[in-house]
């Protein structure tokens, strides 16, 4: 018998993960993104835009609603389609 290289995910790692496409589906058709929806969008870690936010190396804000950041999905699109411009 051969040891396994890999491991086998857990239940809850597979919940988790249908718990999150779920979440990125709805989010889809939302004007306003959690930053975990927003890092998803733009293909970076969370942990990543929250760094860029926090030292202020990120070049939109969120607004706050009930004092949550959320990102304007139009303002990520624009700010996707500006970077394909300058070359």
């Amino acid at each position: 018998m051969r040891n396994r290289q890999h491991h086998e995910p857990t239940l809850s790692s597979i919940l988790e993960e249908v718990r999150q496409l779920r979440e990125d589906l709805k989010a889809r058709d939302r004007a306003l993104l959690t930053i975990r929806q927003a890092a998803a969008f733009l293909g970076m870690a969370e942990k990543t835009l929250r760094n860029r936010l926090s030292d202020g190396s990120f070049p939109l804000r969120p607004v706050r609603l009930s004092g949550r950041p959320l990102f304007k999905r139009r303002d990520l699109e624009n700010l996707v389609d500006s970077l394909g411009t300058n070359n």
